[in-house]
Order: structure tokens, then sequence, then C-alpha cells
């Protein structure tokens, strides 16, 4: 999953810049989500944690990507002219 990659990337630059404060790992974690995914996790409860971040947004992929085959799923087949 996208999240997990970048979680995954990001941990290893948190871990370089240790003396960061935590509200900075936070911003620069969102900066890196695609924005649809860090808009939609910031939308309905904004984490205060780092760890909150990178639960909300695996909730949000997961959520997004749902909808996304729901879309799918649902339209009425294409007519042929």
């Amino acid at each position: 999953m996208y999240v997990r990659r970048v979680r995954l990337q990001f941990r290893q630059l948190a871990g370089v810049v240790q003396d960061w404060l935590e509200l900075v790992k936070i911003h620069f974690f969102r900066e890196g989500l695609h924005p649809e995914v860090a808009q939609w996790a910031m939308m309905t409860a904004e984490p205060t944690t780092l760890a909150g971040c990178y639960m909300r947004a695996g909730e949000v992929e997961i959520r997004l990507r749902k909808v996304q085959l729901l879309k799918r799923h649902s339209s009425p087949p294409c007519k042929a002219q």
C-alpha cells in the first residue's frame, strides 16, 4: 500500500533527524502523502502524534480504495453507439 511505503521511508528519515519536534515531523509526513490522502486524513480529526498520523493516513487510504472500487462496480456500462 502507498501509505505504508511512505511511512517506512519517513521513519528512516525521522530516525536521522531525531531532534526535530513531533509537530515538524507530522508536517513533513503529511507533505509526503498523496494530496487526496493527506486532505481526507486531516479533515475529520487531526492527529497530534506521528503514530496517530500513520494510523489515520492508513485508514483513509483503505476507505478511499473502497470508494473507488464501489464507483467502478456501480457505474452503468457504456452504451455502444
